[in-house]
């Protein structure tokens, strides 16, 4: 029937949750989901706990954030449902413990952390008291840390979600059972002097003295003036540039030296990398540029962070364009920054063995960019796709649409400027004119060809695409005529920040409104089931 709707179970909505901030198929590129989290706002987390499966939530959770996380820059939403599992009341407490016991792992910084605490004081019924539990939870945090593991956190980021840990001691009086975390609190109550007075001396653990010299050379980068003693303090110590002080990160040696450090990861290099240029360090006159050029490039980390191709695309692209800034553009770097593409796109795109049809309408306006990455244009965000199928999919078709569907043919591998040339080309053909975008069209297209899509996915650049019937029902359609009950419809407006045409309770069909560099990723765990 026409009507059918592929049914979502609950742990599929509840991982929607995490990953989109809803559980109604709709990715906001760039809002973040903690401005209107809530608890009527989080349905099927209440319709979870309601039914007695809170420690089944907890473990979700768990797994979402200590799991891979390239899909997810926010992990609000996912600690919003630890902070409702740590306030739920019930008979045996049980999802309660459950989520202070989880504190430790899903908050692995001090973001997740404050925000974890942040949510929970929202949700209190009671203006009066934290409860024991999460003060337990607080100490249980702590004490699941090594000195220096905490140490890092704690310098790294101090304050986060109108939080600071003065603030935190001062509400939770916690009393850790280790000795590297009463050390770590004395030195966040009181200062360095203190806890070296209390933990310091010839009879200091080994840990501890490599925790307190950590934290006394981090003491002393903050009022270090000679840069040539901050860099060796960075050398020796390894300090991330988060923990360098702001009056040394004007200097170019600084950051010359805290950008090639292994602790600092290959998406960071890349979202920094015109503030690189911007300080002449890309230059090839400077002897750090052939470092940063052998980094992006390098496969190893290429790999093991599973950088999205998308994130090198961006990264590429603010190299290239400068926005207001000027800089000589060296070759290398854009070498390199092509090459880490080709290596991002072979290992870190996985197929999904699906059939798919791309259609794309793009309007013959090319001033505008896509919402949430300003420097591509919607003709780049969409060919980025048709170049992440068609290496790794096999035989997708590629069509673009207006009045009319043309299909994309191309003499050899698709590649990024022959698909924009493609698309630029239907685009500012006479034919393509500026008529209304109809977002049925590719689907009556594909079932009047008889042709079977397992996913289809429909990109524009128009901010109120439309469709002259309703693409959930005309999608359901093709299923039936197709046969093809477990087909995929996505709908992706690359300079829109809302649209509306899934079906919510249909488990095969997904919206997104703009362009970011977890599209792919997202489409991806939507396409094999996983949201």
């Amino acid at each position: 029937m026409a009507t059918d709707t592929v049914k979502i179970d609950d742990l599929q909505r509840l991982r929607r949750f995490f990953y989109l901030g809803n559980d109604h198929g709709l990715y906001r590129v760039r809002v973040g989901p903690e401005r209107c989290l809530s608890a009527e706002s989080a349905p099927i987390v209440n319709d979870l706990l309601a039914k007695g499966r809170g420690e089944e939530v907890v473990e979700e959770v768990v797994k979402f954030l200590s799991g891979d996380r390239t899909c997810c820059t926010n992990h609000a939403p996912a600690l919003f449902t630890l902070a409702m599992c740590a306030r739920f009341e019930d008979q045996s407490q049980t999802t309660k413990q459950a989520a202070v016991k989880a504190m430790g792992k899903a908050c692995s910084s001090t973001a997740d952390l404050f925000q974890f605490i942040s949510f929970a004081q929202c949700l209190r019924e009671s203006r009066r008291g934290w409860g024991r539990s999460l003060k337990n939870g607080v100490q249980r945090w702590f004490d699941s840390k090594t000195s220096m593991e905490l140490a890092e956190i704690v310098t790294r980021q101090k304050t986060g979600s109108k939080w600071s840990y003065i603030d935190l001691l001062r509400v939770t009086h916690v009393v850790p059972k280790t000795e590297g975390a009463k050390m770590i609190v004395r030195y966040l109550a009181r200062s360095l002097q203190a806890a070296e007075e209390e933990f310091g001396g010839d009879k200091a653990s080994p840990e501890l003295k490599e925790t307190l010299a950590y934290l006394g050379a981090l003491e002393q980068l903050k009022t270090e003036k000679d840069v040539a003693v901050a860099v060796g303090l960075i050398e020796e110590y390894k300090f991330h540039p988060k923990q360098v002080a702001p009056h040394l990160q004007q200097f170019a040696q600084v950051w010359s030296f805290t950008t090639t450090l292994t602790q600092v990861s290959l998406v960071e290099l890349l979202h920094n990398i015109g503030n690189l240029a911007r300080r002449a360090l890309l230059e090839p006159v400077e002897p750090v540029s052939g470092d940063i050029v052998q980094r992006i490039q390098d496969e190893e980390y290429i790999r093991k962070e599973k950088l999205s191709p998308i994130a090198v695309l961006i990264a590429m692209r603010v190299y290239e364009q400068g926005s207001s800034l000027k800089w000589t553009r060296n070759g290398a770097v854009v070498e390199a920054l092509n090459n880490a593409f080709a290596t991002a796109l072979k290992y870190n795109v996985e197929s999904t063995n699906k059939r798919y049809l791309l259609a794309i309408n793009i309007n013959n306006q090319f001033l505008c960019w896509v919402h949430g990455a300003r420097v591509l244009s919607p003709v780049i965000a969409a060919a980025s796709i048709a170049v992440i199928l068609a290496h790794t999919e096999k035989e997708p078709t590629m069509a673009f649409f207006n009045k009319e569907v043309r299909p994309l043919s191309f003499i050899t591998s698709v590649q990024m400027p022959e698909i924009c040339e493609k698309i630029v080309q239907c685009a500012t053909a006479p034919e393509a004119g500026r008529s209304k975008c109809d977002l049925v069209i590719p689907i009556m297209w594909a079932q009047k060809a008889s042709e079977p899509y397992d996913v289809i996915i429909i990109m524009t650049d128009h901010r109120n695409p439309s469709a002259s019937a309703d693409l959930a029902t005309a999608f359901k359609q093709y299923r039936s005529t197709m046969k093809l009950p477990q087909a995929k419809l996505v709908v992706c407006s690359v300079t829109a920040s809302h649209i509306q045409f899934a079906d919510s309770s249909d488990a095969g069909m997904l919206d997104i409104a703009g362009f970011d560099e977890r599209v792919p990723d997202v489409i991806h765990k939507f396409v094999t089931g996983m949201l």
